[in-house]
């Protein structure tokens, strides 16, 4: 005869003893784990998670008092999943009499790291939005992608097999809602890790010496020959007479370089305008 009894929504069943180890079973509906001698059956809800879960249990005051120091609780280190800066109290449990000083705190080096030193993440930067600061904290924290994270924070619909719709509550609950689908932001150690090694697109000419000097071949005089280009300047220079005072529009926007083929001779005459009329006068100029 097996001795059953119901926890809530757990369910323990007491076997007999075969003197063998029995191994832990994970089915798509239960979790079956056995301690000793019993059977621990733990249900698995799927329309709520994929996660076996326990409900509606709980303990007297006497069997905490009697047991509570020889528990090791996960709920410190579950507070400090839910907060976003991986913070805890100890305060919070210290009534439950459990061993709650031998939890690490795995966010201490950034105490030590001086964590309040200016960053992106504080209140001061106007630069981002609170959901994107928000949203660079759980990025920091989890150690995942913004995008994978703003996907915990949706509720999101799957579809079964067999045609049945769930809806999945979101994993992360964010304190700003708009931190689900607000523009993901810049990561430095992102930026940095995505780094890599770019080759410059230079394109390396040699000079062919059978046609060097076409241009100015057989061109003994001077004036036989004269090349012409022009330039544009974004910034207005100032001319060489007045005060300064005058409009951009009045000011140097660009010029001509004359080159003489027989002397090598250069000439750069500035332009107000590139205009038909200036450059013509800048060619007097330049025969001059």
């Amino acid at each position: 005869m097996s001795e059953r009894r119901n926890y809530g929504s757990c369910r323990t069943v007491a076997l007999p003893s075969r003197g063998k180890e029995r191994l832990n079973h994970v089915n798509g509906d239960q979790v079956e784990k056995y301690i000793d001698k019993y059977k621990l059956t733990i249900p698995i809800d799927r329309q709520v998670s994929n996660v076996p879960m326990v409900y509606n249990c709980g303990v007297t005051a006497q069997e905490m008092k009697d047991h509570g120091s020889f528990i090791r609780s996960a709920l410190p280190a579950y507070e400090k999943v839910v907060d976003c800066m991986g913070s805890w109290n100890e305060a919070n449990f210290s009534s439950w009499k459990m061993a709650t000083e031998s939890v690490n705190d795995e966010f201490e080096h950034y105490k030590n790291m001086g964590f309040m030193l200016p960053n992106v993440g504080l209140e001061d930067n106007k630069n981002l939005s609170s959901a994107q600061k928000e949203l660079l904290l759980w990025h920091w924290k989890l150690g995942i992608s913004m995008q994978g994270v703003q996907e915990l924070m949706r509720v999101v619909q799957v579809e079964e097999p067999n045609g049945a719709v769930t809806t999945m509550d979101r994993v992360i609950v964010p304190k700003i809602k708009a931190a689900s689908n607000c523009p993901i932001p810049l990561c430095q150690s992102c930026q940095l890790s995505r780094a890599r090694l770019r080759k410059p697109n230079i394109t390396k000419s040699k000079a062919i010496t059978e046609v060097e000097g076409a241009i100015s071949k057989e061109k003994y005089q001077v004036g036989d020959f004269v090349s012409t280009d022009q330039y544009v300047i974004r910034t207005p220079g100032r001319l060489e007479k007045g005060y300064g005072r005058e409009t951009d529009s009045n000011c140097y926007h660009g010029g001509t370089i004359f080159r003489d083929a027989a002397s090598k001779y250069i000439h750069v005459e500035n332009q107000v305008s590139l205009s038909a009329g200036e450059t013509v006068m800048s060619k007097l100029k330049f025969e001059e």
